[in-house]
């Protein structure tokens, strides 16, 4: 608890307010900055490093969204650290410096989570061209195949050529309905979560004012 309010008549005259508070917000501010400053250094390596990479599969994501895992968890230890400052002062009436402060939070949380890995998304949409691109020219050379027997009357083997076609036109839809947003859906829950814990306090705190 922070402020004379809180500790009414015992410490009118005492210094023990204005030291607690000046340790707390130390406290926050330092812890703060060392977070900010690590999740930059932290999130420039991310994005060297999917710039590196090669071999990207289409078919296995899970390589290529590890790095929204790293990124939400960031971007959340930044919310909760704005969630521990609430909760300091839980029942203090927000000012529009609190406002602000608390807005730059969620941005900066917002760009910490997603662009580092912004940049895996135009190598994800190139993987993504590149295959419907060996798809389709798949699929014009079973379609050729196709009309040149059908010219000839060479019905042989049409079976196989009928099941080639229909196999390449499921392989272009499957990448077609491929995501290329680098990032796992359970990083999005859990970033959407944090970002709704202090709506949720203070929601409650000004549940408990009304009733007590």
């Amino acid at each position: 608890l922070g402020g004379d309010a809180y500790y009414g008549g015992l410490v009118t005259n005492t210094a023990l307010p204005s030291v607690f508070d000046l340790i707390i917000t130390t406290f926050l501010v330092s812890t703060f900055l060392c977070v900010l400053l690590r999740s930059f250094r932290q999130l420039r390596i991310v994005g060297v490093l999917q710039r590196q990479a090669v071999n990207i599969d289409l078919l296995n994501l899970e390589p290529a969204h590890g790095f929204s895992l790293l990124t939400s968890r960031t971007a959340t230890g930044l919310v909760l650290l704005l969630v521990l400052a609430y909760l300091y002062d839980p029942f203090k009436a927000l000012t529009a410096v609190d406002l602000f402060w608390y807005g730059l939070t969620v941005t900066l949380a917002a760009a910490i989570f997603s662009l580092p890995i912004m940049g895996l998304r135009g190598r994800l949409d190139e993987e993504k061209r590149r295959a419907l691109e060996e798809t389709s020219r798949h699929l014009r050379m079973a379609r050729e195949l196709l009309h040149s027997k059908v010219s000839s009357r060479d019905l042989k083997d049409m079976k196989e050529v009928d099941a080639g076609l229909e196999s390449l036109v499921r392989e272009r839809e499957l990448y077609r309905r491929v995501s290329t947003w680098p990032w796992d859906p359970a990083a999005i829950g859990g970033f959407a979560s944090a970002l709704l814990l202090p709506i949720v306090l203070w929601l409650i705190t000004r549940l408990l004012e009304r009733f007590f």
